[in-house]
Order: structure tokens, then sequence, then C-alpha cells
């Protein structure tokens, strides 16, 4: 039985579709968790899956590239999915002109590194998501993730630097004979999808 991370979030109805699709029929969309003829599939959050792959608690998942940099982990990405793609980037009030001195992120790692490249001392503070919220009165800036920009506009923020570019990805513990059959049959599926 292969066990499978899917992630929740903005992506939820295309993981509920290709769950479907690998259960072989329809399933209960208030569920956690889907059990097929050899697959077992979890909805989990994108953070969890890489370090649940690279651990070998899971043998496959779909994730997103912010989350591998973030997480520090080594596994194999098998493809990458047109699913949603997104910027990392710096975000700050529209008219700041002030140096970064406190960011507030929910990327520490990401954040810390972008800062150092750049040789900027920075306070860098941890939340679990919405950084956008405290920027510019409690925060000079944030790191997050970028999508549209709709959310930025409607907040006079924008991105004064792009850290890096994320995609979703299909990952693999390994890609043994025992994966590379299922990684191919969930990339057949991903093109129904």
């Amino acid at each position: 039985m292969i066990r499978f991370g899917l992630p929740k979030g903005n992506v939820h109805k295309k993981s509920l579709s290709l769950a479907a699709q690998l259960c072989g029929g329809s399933i209960d969309s208030k569920k956690l968790s889907f059990i097929g003829p050899d697959v077992e599939i979890f909805l989990l959050k994108h953070r969890d899956i890489p370090a649940l792959v690279q651990e070998h608690i899971l043998d496959a998942g779909i994730t997103s590239t912010e989350w591998i940099a973030e997480r520090e982990v080594n596994v194999p990405v098998v493809c990458t999915l047109d699913w949603c793609n997104t910027r990392m980037s710096v975000i700050q009030a529209g008219n700041a002109a002030v140096p970064y001195k406190r960011c507030i992120t929910e990327f520490p790692n990401i954040a810390q590194m972008y800062f150092q490249t750049i040789g900027a001392h920075v306070q860098i503070d941890v939340i679990s998501g919405s950084s956008e919220a405290f920027v510019p009165a409690l925060y000079d800036c944030c790191v997050d993730c970028v999508e549209t920009g709709g959310t930025l506009m409607r907040n006079n923020l924008v991105e004064k630097a792009i850290i890096m570019e994320s995609q979703m990805v299909l990952i693999a513990r390994n890609q043994t004979e025992e994966l590379l059959p299922f990684c191919t049959r969930v990339q057949q599926a991903l093109a129904n999808i």
C-alpha cells in the first residue's frame, strides 16, 4: 500500500479530484484520508509533506517547492505540476523607502538566507499565515508567497524583491520499482485534472 500526501489549502479541489481518480471512484470530500486499491491518501498541509516524504512516513506527495526549500529537505522531484505557481517575495508598503529592519514570515529559513545574501541584518519573527496583515503597522516587511498580487494591491503593499519562484511538484522518497509505476499513474491522472 502506497502512502500518498496531497495538499489542502488553495489546491484542495484539485487534490480531491486526484484522490477520486486514484481511488477509482467518488470520495467523501469532507474526509481527510481515503483508501484505494493500492494507495492510502492523506490530505495535509503543504508545509508538512516534504519532511514526511523525506522521513519515509509518506512514500510520495504533492507539495510546493517553497516548503521543500524552507524545510531544507532533500527529496526527489518527479515532475512539476501546473496547479499553482507563486513567487516568494519581500513585501512592503507601497510607499516604504526605509531599509529592512523587522520582518514577519512563516518562512524564516528562506527569509534569513535572503537577507544574508543582501547583507541586511533583519530581525525575523515567525507567525503562521497572513503575514501581510502586519505590514506596515507592526513590521516594515514580510516574506510571503504571492500568486496574483491581488491581496497586496488591496492593502497598498508591493513586492520589493522576488526571492524565488515556486511551483507545485510531485515528490517521492525514491524512484524504485515499487514507486515508479505509481508515480507514472499519478502523472497520467494529473493530465485529466
